[in-house]
This record gives C-alpha cells, structure tokens and sequence, in this order.
C-alpha cells in the first residue's frame, strides 16, 4: 500500500530539511519555514527527478518558466496546514 504523503512529496520534488525546519522545492530550491507537529513521523524517502520529453522542448523554447524565484522571507502566521493519510 503506497503512503500517500510521502507519495505526494516525492511526486511534487518537495524535500523535507528537519535540521532547519523548513520544506525546500527540489527544482527550484525555494523554500519555507515550518514549525513541529507532535504527531508527525517523518521516513527517508530517496527519488530522482527526471523531465518527461514530452515537455522538454517547451522548457527549453521558454527557459524562464521554470527559473529561480528570488527568495523570500519566511512567513510567520497561526495557520498550520497537515497532511493526513490512511
């Protein structure tokens, strides 16, 4: 039975870096700043990320569309988002 969060993670190229407690985008390398959940357990997930070649001659005719946003500060607020599977 696949694990749907970790399934999720791993499709949209997220990396969860527990050290600095925050989600970092694999492609992009943009992240944001999360805080703890007692309830969370976390597992080593290990993928590759490939280009479908479908795509690849759009991103190369466009090659902005999928550059580096300059980083932005962390955004601190009470609203706390959870994953849950199962």
């Amino acid at each position: 039975m696949p694990i749907i969060c970790m399934d999720l993670l791993q499709h949209h190229n997220l990396i969860i870096d527990t050290c600095k407690r925050r989600l970092v985008d694999g492609n992009t390398k943009l992240s944001v700043c999360v805080t703890s959940f007692s309830g969370c357990i976390l597992s080593l997930v290990k993928s590759k990320h490939t280009i479908d070649p479908l795509y690849q001659p759009l991103l190369d005719k466009y090659p902005g569309i999928h550059q580096t946003q300059p980083k932005r500060p962390c955004v601190t607020s009470n609203v706390a988002h959870h994953i849950t599977s199962g």
